[in-house]
């Protein structure tokens, strides 16, 4: 999902998926607006690349699912020479209560969408113990998502999560939570 948007900035674009089909799927679509996405298949936990290859790595909706988070980010930590954006549930919320729900239901349901939610100062810490300094952290969503796709009114849905905002839930309740570190020179 992020890959196109930074192709469209004329950004140098290596897209990673752990999925052929994915990637298949993301460079068709690269393809039809006349743009060349690089695909790569790795597992996240053991990138398949020199360290500091990239300028910037990004993750997004994928530390949820790793059977060893801190390993990913150790990983995505390993490959950035500048920059880690990375996004994430976190535990205190919305999210962390549909996480703690659909890992309960997965032992009744196979494909319950079970997924991990994050202590920020967690993620936070990991980031630091791998020469990287917090320079931004922002609080998307305060209400779930299936409540703003119940609701399908774009308009009100902004209007009710900028009041959310202004009482300051965003900053206790907002997900996913999106870091921005920068290496230490």
């Amino acid at each position: 999902k992020l890959s196109l948007p930074l192709l469209r900035q004329s950004r140098d674009v290596t897209s990673i998926d752990s999925s052929s089909e994915m990637l298949r799927i993301a460079g068709r679509e690269a393809e039809n607006e006349g743009m060349i996405l690089k695909p790569l298949i790795c597992d996240a936990q053991h990138l398949c690349l020199r360290d500091q290859t990239f300028e910037c790595a990004i993750s997004s909706r994928v530390l949820m699912h790793l059977t060893d988070w801190r390993k990913g980010l150790s990983e995505l930590c390993r490959v950035a020479r500048g920059m880690v954006v990375v996004d994430f549930p976190p535990l205190i919320g919305f999210s962390g209560l549909d996480s703690i729900f659909k890992k309960w239901r997965s032992h009744f349901i196979s494909d319950a969408g079970a997924y991990k939610a994050f202590v920020v100062r967690s993620v936070i810490r990991e980031l630091k113990k791998h020469n990287f300094y917090i320079s931004h952290v922002r609080r998307q969503f305060v209400l779930p998502m299936f409540f703003h796709r119940w609701l399908d009114a774009p308009q009100l849905s902004c209007r009710i999560e900028r009041v959310c905002k202004i009482l300051g839930l965003g900053r206790l309740l907002g997900a996913p939570v999106t870091v921005k570190a920068i290496r230490h020179l």
